[in-house]
């Protein structure tokens, strides 16, 4: 009995193929081959992935880890720790000085902020010197935007103006600045329990191995 080839249908068409293409006539005898037999590898594994990809759509990879878990977030850096927050309080001001009915709108400096920003942001290769310029200008402009909130927040009826989040808000810009103005001070980038995102300010990011837990 003869051997029963095991091959792969496709090379088996692709075989057939140049067979009637060149013409089997110089050839008689490839035709009066025993048929192949074609293997198919777990092919009872492939039907059950279909099976169970209709049922479940869910996709990823499950970390089975209480201790770490990986955030959505940008990476952070000091400047855009600082940028975000200072457009966030030209927001809040921007509520307030709307919903109040007297005096004129303080002077925030936006455009000059934004600009100084984006300056030192589209750099690729950036200096020490340059990085602290651009973190001492946040600094100022996010100071003096903390000082027209509360100034505005003083007057009759305006405490209540702001919603849940907006409060919460507050607390964290001022722990973020607090933070980096004292990092700005002390010439470094680590300090106990730093915010990493403004939106998300529950997030600790490790440093080094997992084993060792240094919070930075």
């Amino acid at each position: 009995m003869p051997a029963c080839l095991s091959i792969s249908r496709k090379d088996w068409e692709a075989r057939s193929l140049r067979l009637s293409t060149n013409g089997s006539s110089k050839h008689p005898n490839r035709l009066n081959r025993p048929s192949p037999v074609f293997k198919e590898s777990n092919s009872w594994k492939s039907q059950g992935k279909s099976e169970g990809a209709e049922k479940n759509n869910n996709r990823g990879t499950l970390k089975e880890d209480v201790t770490v878990a990986d955030q959505g977030i940008t990476y952070p850096t000091d400047l855009k720790l600082l940028n975000t927050p200072r457009e966030n309080l030209e927001r809040i001001i921007d509520l307030l000085y709307l919903r109040s009915a007297d005096g004129t709108k303080p002077r925030t400096y936006r455009r000059i902020a934004r600009e100084h920003s984006l300056n030192i942001a589209k750099k690729k290769q950036k200096t020490k010197k340059q990085i602290r310029r651009g973190i001492r200008g946040q600094l100022q402009y996010i100071s003096r935007y903390i000082k027209i909130v509360d100034s505005l927040l003083l007057k009759p009826g305006q405490a209540g103006l702001l919603e849940k989040r907006d409060r919460e808000l507050m607390e964290t810009i001022r722990k973020v600045y607090s933070q980096q103005k004292l990092m700005y001070e002390n010439k470094t980038h680590q300090c106990r329990n730093r915010i990493v995102n403004l939106s998300s300010p529950m997030c600790v990011r490790l440093s080094g191995a997992k084993r060792k837990w240094n919070l930075v």
